[in-house]
């Protein structure tokens, strides 16, 4: 059996946890809530000792998702738009909660839909993609200046049924997966958008997604299973003795 053991129990959020990130070499992470607040937490300080988080308050809405550059140094967090903050890990990582540790770049933007996944591909460049199938890619030094790679369109596959909306999203080595309210799970290359392929992945919607590595995408549905698909080519089911089936 897996042996688990508990390390610290962060408390901060009066709604539920919709994102964690963690930092390079897991110093500090960011948690995200429908609350309208992220929440930056040391994880190395002693556990015997009480830890308050950075806190970013007041958001314009819900933040769905975060992005920590490679160095520690940047945060993304994204709601219908995105915001770039200047992030002073060592301090954050020490445990040292003044607001200061972490300061806006810009004035928050928007887009057209609500951003559900966001990654930094380089020391500078990061992407974002959103709840209409767009893709967005920004310099952190110059958030204001934004490029589309994909235009968005809300029924983001092809196919004879009803259209249905988004409901999670995942970077997933040069791909795109997207999540559907129907069940549907479609992906497309970031350097080829035209290249799109779909699969039905849950009886019903897709709740969550997350990157296993470059070629592979975990799936979680509404009715609460979970299962593991390969994007080597179409999307592939793996089969694995710890995912349920939902039938």
């Amino acid at each position: 059996t897996l042996e688990t053991t508990l390390l610290r129990v962060h408390r901060h959020h009066r709604a539920q946890t919709r994102d964690v990130d963690l930092a390079p070499g897991g110093s500090w992470m960011a948690v995200s809530s429908p609350d309208r607040s992220v929440s930056l937490w040391p994880t190395a300080v002693d556990g015997r000792h009480q830890v308050n988080p950075v806190v970013l308050a007041g958001l314009p809405d819900y933040p769905y998702a975060s992005a920590v550059h490679p160095s520690g140094g940047w945060l993304v967090t994204t709601d219908p738009g995105f915001q770039v903050w200047r992030v002073n890990g060592t301090k954050l990582a020490a445990g040292q909660t003044a607001r200061r540790t972490i300061t806006p770049l810009g004035s928050p933007s928007r887009l057209e839909s609500n951003v559900l996944a966001a990654r930094f591909i380089d020391p500078q460049i990061a992407q974002l993609v959103t709840g209409s199938g767009a893709v967005y890619q920004l310099d952190s030094r110059r958030p204001a200046v934004l490029k589309n790679l994909r235009p968005g369109k809300m029924d983001a596959y092809e196919s004879g049924a009803p259209k249905a909306s988004v409901s999670a999203a995942a970077f997933v080595g040069s791909r795109v997966a997207l999540g559907h309210t129907d069940g549907q799970l479609s992906t497309f290359s970031v350097n080829d958008p035209s290249s799109s392929s779909q699969i039905k992945a849950h009886q019903v919607g897709v709740h969550a997604l997350a990157a296993a590595s470059t070629a592979c995408v975990l799936s979680g549905g509404m009715a609460g299973e979970a299962r593991a698909w390969s994007l080597a080519g179409e999307p592939t089911p793996l089969a694995s003795p710890g995912l349920a089936n939902d039938g």
